[in-house]
């Protein structure tokens, strides 16, 4: 009877132990890409409320060691990188020496650094040959690019490849 009790008490004991893991596990969102809708809806009526997805960000950026806030970008649409042009360049991210306006040098270096980080980032690059010249940005023809121009330069471009599809 002694060795039935012991026998039982360790076959909980390994139960607890398994089973503990598993359901910590299920309990957990991952911590990149999307969070299932079942660990967003905390109390399981379908619905998932502002409160309720706030909660599993905070979760998910505890656990990841970082306070920051999830924010929206800044600008959005063509040439800010958000919106329809969400894959366009930033301005910002080609003025190197942050003057406001773009040179030719700079909007090379840019591109090279931008081609060669969106490729180490597992990116295809395309429509590298289609993207605009310096003097196609240039409107005005002052020999520097402003960021106005920058994004109706780009701006230009998708609606001319949105044509030809």
């Amino acid at each position: 009877m002694k060795t039935r009790s012991m026998t039982s008490a360790i076959g909980l004991a390994l139960a607890v132990l398994v089973a503990t893991p598993l359901a910590v596990a299920q309990s957990v969102p991952p911590p990149r890409g999307p969070i299932p809708f079942s660990m967003l809806d905390r109390n399981g009526d379908g619905v998932v409320t502002e409160k309720e997805m706030n909660r599993a960000h905070a979760e998910r950026r505890a656990r990841q060691g970082s306070s920051q806030a999830i924010t929206p970008a800044p600008r959005m649409g063509p040439g800010y990188g958000g919106g329809p042009g969400r894959h366009m360049p930033r301005f910002a991210a080609f003025d190197l020496n942050r003057d406001g306006v773009l040179t030719k040098h700079e909007l090379e270096k840019g591109r090279a650094n931008r081609i060669k980080e969106r490729s180490q980032a597992g990116y295809r690059m395309r429509n590298l040959a289609t993207a605009p010249s310096f003097e196609t940005l240039d409107l005005d023809g002052d020999g520097r690019i402003s960021s106005t121009e920058f994004a109706r330069g780009h701006d230009r471009q998708h609606q001319n490849r949105m044509r030809t599809w």
